[in-house]
């Protein structure tokens, strides 16, 4: 859940991460830590909720699956998840979506035409300035 006019945000993890967070102004990333397990493993699992009030302005929130830094090359080295962050951090100054786009089209280019492996969830909040 996220309030706009507040910034705040709510969440519960699937087992998906981790969870970045890139602040531009002082151009360093920091982990969500958030784990739980998998949605469907438990069905009587109760997830925690998780929350957080203070963003930084222009602050980017970004959560994928693995299938993004576990993606290969022909050389069969992993894009990983610097490769992610540099992705990011080249396109901070960009929409949500336009950073979407670009991280998308930087792991293809990464692959270099290897077969995609796993699923390639992302999900790109911008925090407005």
């Amino acid at each position: 859940m996220l309030e706009p006019d507040t910034r705040d945000v709510r969440w519960i993890n699937a087992g998906h991460g981790p969870i970045f967070l890139f602040d531009p102004t002082a151009d360093s990333f920091e982990d969500i830590t958030a784990q739980d397990i998998p949605l469907g493993i438990n069905p009587d699992w109760q997830f925690e909720e998780h929350g957080r009030d203070k963003w930084p302005s222009g602050g980017i929130l970004v959560i994928g699956t693995d299938g993004i830094w576990e993606a290969q090359n022909p050389d069969g080295h992993a894009f990983g998840k610097e490769g992610l962050k540099q992705a990011i951090r080249a396109q901070a100054n960009q929409s949500a979506e336009d950073i979407c786009k670009a991280v998308v089209a930087r792991l293809e280019e990464f692959a270099g035409g290897e077969p995609q492996r796993d699923d390639v969830t992302l999900v790109v909040v911008k925090f407005p300035k």
